[in-house]
Parts: structure tokens; sequence; C-alpha cells
């Protein structure tokens, strides 16, 4: 995965956890692969499975701010 996948999914899930439920795509200009199927993940299924995408999604982006990558 390249930095603009890895932003564009953490782009998808932060839009997802701060309350944005529908248009997670809203926002990238040329949205690739790898937020299509993030969105895809976050919308579709139980409520507990898109609770796990949704960490799943969040693990890297926290682990990046751990390591001041993103800082």
């Amino acid at each position: 995965m390249n930095g603009t996948d890895s932003f564009e999914q953490s782009f998808v899930a932060v839009t997802y956890l701060l309350g944005r439920r529908t248009e997670l795509l809203s926002g990238l200009s040329s949205p690739g692969d790898a937020a299509r199927r993030a969105a895809e993940k976050l919308s579709v299924g139980e409520q507990s499975a898109r609770a796990r995408s949704l960490a799943a999604l969040l693990v890297p982006l926290a682990r990046a701010l751990e390591e001041r990558e993103l800082a």
C-alpha cells in the first residue's frame, strides 16, 4: 500500500468516526480502490462488523501518530 492509499483509508475511517455515515468518499478528488474498499466495509453489514472494520482501519493511523509520522 502506498502513501496515497494509506491517507485515503485514514480519511474514510476518520470521516466515519466523526459521524458521517454516507458519502464517505466526499472530499477525495479521485478516490482510489483502497478508499472505495474502506467505504464499502463501513457501509455494509451489521454494526458489529462495521465496528471491527473501523477498528482495523484506525490501527495503522494510530500507529503512525504514535510514531509521529504524521506530525
